[in-house]
């Protein structure tokens, strides 16, 4: 399904920021960067180019600006300005935080109530220690408590809070109707879990079969169906909901592969929360029935317990939307802004807060338009120049101490050197010619 991921765009564009290198040459650099420019790009198209020194020094002799103000396509570039604003109007050891709270009473070792899971708008938690692995999951500690309690059967009704953020806002504008089954444009909700996702594995057999395979155990009732086969390349593996807790593939596999992964969305985010707490319970040996409520509870006279489960600074928000170019987390964090700065997690007020952070450094409008928090949407454009303000902004303030902007700069990935960008401008990449090396044609 590579090709389908591929966001097809007519228009490239850089914004580089330069630290002097000690020996530069820099009387020289910038016509070696406009010799570079004027050569073109491999894929045609318009592109744009600004190269400016950190240290603000040099003048024109390492400075290089091309079609600076040209709107261009965002795609990812457009989270650099939802980590900027963030950075800039929320303190970086702010912090985003899971909770279960329960209300319930105990007769003998069996408890009924309520239980509340409210996700507070924390990006990155998952059910299994901190990945994929196979480590202590994020509700078994609050299982484990209520077994403690001597509660060997639990009959709940269960409220997931999502109403942090707006409901509408669950998918994005602009975004394509084909992205909508995979992990980058899986449901916004305040709750999550895992990115709102889930990993397979692909295995072609022989006689033409494809064995599925889901590397972290799905709770129980997860299931998925697959009608794939082994063919010529390359792999292309479709998916669909197959109802709310289940999945259908298909496709092929290239014959000889030793396998092949995918990420796809969770369609129901909240029957996979509900599902993974309840899977903590039953293997802490609390026999549990919970039923989902659409809205909170009214008010009783039980007291309420609240147990944290999880908590997510926003210094560590920064990597794995800015290195990994992580969506959801980028979605979330522009609701947590509109939460935190504007009244609601909604995307139109958390994109105020972006817009009033770009006003503050003098990017006019029309150089930026952002629909949304991950560069997803179709709608969203950019121009270089608007990228390098922002960068050199952060570098500035970095400089001066501001604990923000520097884990925003640690997070950016680095070319040729890690997250997004890790095989970028190397000379090969597995022993062949890279094709993401800028070079003259």
């Amino acid at each position: 399904m590579k090709l389908r991921r591929v966001f097809l765009a007519i228009a490239a564009f850089s914004a580089v920021l330069l630290a002097r290198p000690e020996g530069v040459q820099s009387a020289n650099l910038s016509q070696q960067i406009d010799g570079i420019y004027q050569a073109g790009s491999r894929g045609g198209g318009q592109w744009a180019l600004v190269v400016r020194p950190l240290d603000g020094e040099g003048g024109d002799k390492l400075r290089f600006e091309a079609n600076p103000a040209l709107r261009l396509i965002a795609a990812s570039t457009g989270k650099l300005f939802v980590c900027h604003a963030a950075a800039a109007l929320l303190p970086a050891d702010t912090s985003f935080t899971m909770t279960v709270s329960r209300r319930w009473s105990v007769r003998g070792r069996r408890a009924e109530g309520v239980v509340f899971v409210d996700g507070g708008g924390a990006p990155g938690l998952y059910s299994f220690g901190s990945g994929a692995d196979s480590g202590r999951g994020i509700f078994d500690e609050f299982a484990r408590s209520a077994k403690s309690a001597g509660v060997d059967t639990l009959f709940a009704r269960l409220w997931i809070r999502n109403d942090l953020f707006a409901a509408a806002d669950s998918i994005g504008a602009g975004w394509q109707w084909d992205d909508l089954p995979w992990y980058y444009a899986a449901p916004v909700t305040a709750t999550m879990l895992d990115d709102n996702a889930v990993k397979f594995s692909f295995v072609p057999r022989a006689r033409d079969s494809v064995e599925v395979r889901a590397p972290m155990p799905l709770p129980a009732g997860w299931t998925w169906s697959a009608s794939m086969r082994v063919g010529e390349a390359p792999n292309l593996v479709d998916c669909a909901p197959d109802g709310p807790r289940s999945w259908h593939f298909s496709g092929r596999l290239q014959e000889g592969d030793s396998a092949h992964s995918e990420r796809v969305a969770i369609a129901r985010p909240e029957l996979y929360v509900a599902d993974r707490l309840l899977g903590a319970l039953e293997r802490a040996g609390v026999r549990s029935r919970l039923s989902l409520l659409p809205r909170s509870p009214s008010e009783d006279s039980l007291p309420v317990v609240v147990d944290t489960l999880g908590q997510v600074a926003l210094r560590d928000v920064f990597h794995p939307i800015l290195a990994r170019s992580n969506n959801l987390r980028a979605e979330m964090l522009l609701r947590d802004l509109g939460a935190r700065r504007g009244g609601r997690g909604s995307v139109a007020e958390g994109l105020k807060c972006v817009r009033r952070d770009l006003d503050s450094l003098g990017i006019p409008t029309g150089e930026v338009r952002m629909e949304d928090g991950s560069g997803l949407s179709r709608l969203d454009w950019v121009s270089a120049g608007a990228l390098a303000r922002v960068l050199e902004d952060a570098g500035r303030k970095a400089a001066r101490g501001d604990s923000g902007m520097t884990h925003l700069l640690a997070g950016l990935a680095r070319p040729g050197g890690s997250g997004s960008l890790v095989s970028r401008f190397l000379p090969k990449e597995g022993g062949k010619p890279n094709p993401h090396l800028w070079t003259n044609p």
